[in-house]
């Protein structure tokens, strides 16, 4: 790919990203435990809530 308007920023950063190199190396990894216990219950996977703060807007 040839580089001719180099004054144009989109160019510049296609030539930036293009002159590194990102190596992805682990050691020793494990698997992220999304696991969450709640109220004495084991879940797979977080528990998250609504927002209940409208709620009020709702029948008084």
């Amino acid at each position: 790919m040839s580089y001719s308007r180099i004054y144009d920023a989109n160019e510049i950063t296609a030539k930036y990203m293009d002159s590194i190199l990102i190596k992805e190396r682990l050691i020793d990894s494990v698997i992220a435990d999304t696991g969450t216990e709640f109220f004495g219950e084991k879940f797979d996977m977080p528990v998250m809530t609504p927002a209940f703060s409208h709620l009020g807007c709702f029948n008084g």
